[in-house]
């Protein structure tokens, strides 16, 4: 059902905003809409949650043991509103070990193609420095490609010039070689021919070796410390929980600071919307913060955008997130969740039709729900495929399908495979029903307004025509279900144009309305989708039982056999379960929602604690 709602007028002393503020998050009972021109800023909050989220990245990358199934943290709520001088600490020495590592590492890139570019030169028998000291001759270090040493050699030899060739580089062949003063100049200007480049060395009174070796010992001596830090993060990241509880209080802060709210010198005054079966816990949360305050509770004027919050039984629950996803219910409609559920259930289980992947489904969900403690929309999920696979064992059991097989002598009331017509009526039979469920909402919605003319026209008469029709294929029934179809299209005829003008513009408009019984058929023919997607999970579960059967026979063929049923059945299960879920929300939303739904309702947000990292916050207090 929808909860009705109280719009809540709340006035309290400026001084005791923060302690409110805090409480009224804690118990989560109030979604406030006050409106106020400040923009408090919350960059203190933004740059603690950027540093945490990055030093929660870098920290799940060092993490030796991680958890199979990600991390599961219950938190006192005592615990969770202070937060600890050691996890704002460790975010510091995350940082700065981050900081050292990544210097450290950029630093050894240069150092490397530092050392790269030199390593040709090791060689060289003249240190850097000494290279412009001859007062008769000029020493050059340069780079020749491979294909002109032979023409340098010959140049050398020509002016009886001592060289000597090194290794081989990237830039080509590393050459030394000396010139005289006056031969110079005309020596490098044949040179430039050969695309000859000058080497360039740093300013250093070592050798190449040596200096090359200085090189290696800083390389060295960088890794060490990055291992050094490396073996930090490898025990920082052993208290990872502490920096997502830091996370997520830094998160819960932002959202106190954003909350609005209008202030007079001395007071603050908040407005918002609280459930009306909650408001004795409201007012609780609102005397844990003072005793002096001013609290008006009114009903919702109709100028108001009331929120919307539903509230079902336990089973009921999880499928609202299939309504949600479609619409949110106005706030003054009736719940569609209770009919919806009941239906997609059905339909979900109509759709699988298999008994052995039912008790697979309730399998998988139930170990899997011990592993993940899934929570929120996820909990939703698994909660509807738990709920579903109750209908999908039933309509295997129906349909006489265990994996794809039949088991002789088992009852069942027929096989799909092999009787598809049947299985069409069926579909369309549940169909019908389906549409009839949603007109009676419909019904009940107009009766509530006041509508009486428009049940008559709009969704008696067409609920007569569909079990007129529905009656006519059973012979007993044959008249009973003439008679029905009559009487609704008397009905449409009748009051369709009740708001038109004359008797003649009523008959006319009366008589247009009989058209959409093509809207209806269509509709009806949307349901052979259940039909087709039964057919095409037995089909598929039969071919790889078949190519099972094949390959059995002696000890491989039988474990390749083994292999086959499992791949094929794990397979056409996933691939069920996805179609099942996705047509079976399409059937709702446009078959069933499009006979009474209107929904763009908006959605109850209590001011509450939020988490990113935290699954549980254990609060004694709360629940007093």
């Amino acid at each position: 059902m929808i909860v009705p709602m109280k719009k809540a007028h709340l006035v309290v002393l400026k001084e005791d905003k923060e302690k409110l503020l805090k409480s009224l998050q804690r118990y989560g009972e109030l979604m406030i809409t006050s409106t106020s021109d400040d923009s408090p800023s919350t960059t203190q909050e933004d740059n603690m949650l950027n540093r945490t989220n990055q030093s929660l990245k870098l920290l799940t990358k060092y993490r030796e043991k991680k958890p199979l199934f990600g991390d599961y943290n219950v938190v006192e709520y005592n615990d969770f509103i202070n937060k600890k001088e050691e996890s704002l600490k460790l975010v510091d020495e995350v940082e700065e070990a981050e900081v050292t590592i990544n210097n450290l590492t950029n630093d050894n890139k240069s150092l490397q193609e530092e050392i790269k570019s030199l390593l040709p030169w090791k060689s060289l028998e003249v240190k850097p420095c000494e290279l412009s000291l001859s007062k008769m001759a000029v020493m050059h270090c340069g780079y020749l490609e491979s294909r002109y040493i032979e023409a340098f050699t010959r140049l050398m030899e020509e002016y009886n010039n001592i060289y000597h060739i090194y290794d081989k580089s990237k830039m080509g062949f590393a050459i030394y070689f000396i010139n005289y003063y006056e031969e110079d100049s005309e020596i490098i200007e044949r040179l430039r021919s050969f695309n000859y480049s000058e080497a360039t060395f740093p300013q250093t009174d070592k050798y190449i070796k040596d200096y090359l070796d200085d090189l290696n010992k800083k390389l060295e001596d960088n890794n060490l410390i990055i291992k050094e830090n490396q073996d930090k993060l490898l025990e920082y990241s052993k208290s990872i929980t502490d920096v997502q509880i830091l996370n997520d209080q830094y998160l819960n802060d932002k959202v106190i600071k954003e909350v609005k709210y209008q202030r007079t010198d001395e007071t603050i005054y908040i407005e918002g919307w609280v459930r009306s079966d909650r408001v004795e816990r409201f007012e609780k949360s609102i005397q844990k913060a003072t005793d002096i305050y001013d609290l008006e509770l009114t009903d919702p004027s109709s100028d108001d955008v009331v929120p919307t919050f539903t509230k079902n039984k336990r089973f009921i629950t999880p499928f609202e997130s299939i309504t949600d996803m479609f619409s949110k219910p106005q706030s003054d409609e009736i719940d569609p969740n209770p009919a919806m559920a009941i239906w997609y259930w059905i339909l979900f289980g109509m759709m699988m039709a298999d008994a052995g992947y039912g008790l697979l489904m309730m399998i998988g969900v139930i170990v899997l729900k011990k592993l993940l403690k899934p929570v929120g929309k996820a909990a939703n999920l698994y909660n509807i495929i738990l709920y579903s696979s109750i209908t999908t064992i039933i309509w295997g059991i129906l349909f006489g399908s265990y994996f794809g097989f039949t088991i002789p002598g088992v009852w069942f009331w027929f096989s799909p495979m092999e009787e598809p017509i049947m299985m069409l009526i069926v579909s369309v039979a549940i169909g019908g029903a389906h549409i009839i469920t949603g007109l009676i909402i419909k019904a009940i919605s107009n009766f509530k307004d006041k509508q009486y003319l428009d049940i008559l026209s709009d969704q008696l008469s067409w609920i007569l025509i569909l079990c007129g029709i529905a009656m006519f294929f059973i012979k007993s029934l044959q008249f009973v279900g003439i008679v029905s179809a009559i009487v609704g299209v008397a009905l449409i005829i009748l009051f369709h144009g009740r708001k038109k003008k004359g008797v003649i513009g009523k008959f006319a408009f009366g008589v247009l309305g009989l058209y959409d019984i093509t809207s209806y058929m269509s509709d009806l023919l949307s349901y052979s989708r259940i039909m087709a997607l039964a057919l095409s999970s037995a089909s598929v579960a039969m071919v790889m039982n078949q190519l099972a059967s094949m390959v059995q026979g002696g000890v491989f063929g039988t474990l390749f056999s083994i292999l086959i049923y499992i791949v094929g059945h794990v397979f056409n299960l996933v691939l069920g379960l996805l179609s099942a879920y996705v047509h079976d929300s399409r059937l709702q939303y446009i078959e069933f929602f499009g006979k009474f739904f209107e929904g763009g309702g908006v959605d109850f947000r209590p001011l509450t604690i939020q988490s990113k990292y935290i699954n549980v916050i254990k609060d004694e207090q709360k629940e007093i």
